[in-house]
C-alpha cells in the first residue's frame, strides 16, 4: 500500500518505519531536517511537502502536536484527500474528574457520539487493540488495584507491539489517581526500559510454560 505519513516525531517515526518494515511504500513529510533523516534512513521516501506525500497515496496518516496543525493539513490537502477517497476524522478518550465528582472516561466517535466506562466495563481503548485488548478482558476489573492496571496495560501494550508492526515504542504512560487532582506518575517507556524488558521475557516464558502444561485434545491421535 501506498502510504503518506504527515509528522515523524516520537511516535510518528516509529510507525513509518515499521510500515516500511511491513512491505509498505511510505512517503513522509515533516517539517524537522532531523526526523526526515531518520526516515529516509528507516527505508522511507521523503517528499518534499505534505501535498506531494499526500499525491498518489491510498492512505495518510498524519501523527500531529495539536489540533491547529491537523486543521491545517486538512485545509492545504483535503481536497487531495478527497480525491483519493481518504476520509479525514478522529477518535479520542477524554477523561478527569472534577472536583466534588467521580472521575469519568468516555471514548468519543468521530460522529460526535461516545461510551463511558463502567463497573462491569472498567477500560476504554482506542487504536490497535484486537491483539492487546482480549488480555484486558480476562484480567482488568474495576476493583484491580491502579498499579496492578499499569502492569497489565504494559503486558496488554507488549502483545500488541509483538503483533503488529505498525505499533512502535515509545509508550508514554501517565497514572491519575482519584480526588488527588494531579498527576501522579508520568513515564515515557522506550526500548532501554528496564521494567519493560522484563515484562516483555516474563510473559512470553509464562505464555510459553501455560501452554506446554495444557494437555493435548482426548480425540486426537498421538
Amino acid at each position: 500500500m501506498r502510504i503518506a505519513f504527515i509528522g515523524l516525531g516520537n511516535m510518528g517515526g516509529g510507525m513509518a518505519a515499521n510500515l516500511v518494515k511491513a512491505g509498505h511504500a511510505v512517503q513522509a513529510f515533516d517539517l524537522s531536517e532531523a526526523a526526515l533523516k531518520r526516515a529516509e534512513i528507516a527505508g522511507c521516501t521523503i517528499a518534499k511537502s505534505a501535498a506531494a506525500a499526500v499525491g498518489d497515496a491510498e492512505a495518510v496518516v498524519t501523527m500531529l502536536p495539536a489540533g491547529p496543525h491537523v486543521r491545517q493539513v486538512y485545509a492545504e490537502h483535503g481536497e487531495a484527500m478527497e480525491a483519493q477517497k481518504i476520509g479525514f476524522d478522529i477518535g479520542l478518550l477524554l477523561g478527569g474528574q472534577i472536583k466534588g465528582q467521580p472521575m469519568r472516561l468516555f471514548q468519543i466517535y468521530s460522529a460526535g457520539n461516545f461510551i463511558e466506562t463502567t463497573e462491569e466495563t472498567p477500560f476504554l481503548q482506542i487504536g490497535e487493540h484486537k491483539y492487546g485488548k482480549p488480555i484486558l478482558d480476562r484480567a482488568a476489573q474495576y476493583t484491580t488495584d491502579l498499579y496492578d492496571a499499569v502492569k497489565l496495560a504494559l503486558v496488554s501494550m507488549d502483545s500488541t507491539l509483538r503483533s503488529n508492526l505498525t505499533v512502535g515504542l515509545p509508550i508514554d504512560l501517565m497514572v491519575y489517581k482519584r480526588d488527588e487532582y494531579r498527576v501522579d506518575l508520568r513515564r515515557r517507556i522506550t526500548e532501554d526500559d528496564a521494567y519493560f524488558r522484563n515484562i516483555r521475557e516474563l510473559w512470553s516464558s509464562a505464555l510459553r510454560d501455560a501452554y506446554r502444561r495444557i494437555p493435548r485434545p482426548d480425540w486426537t491421535t498421538p
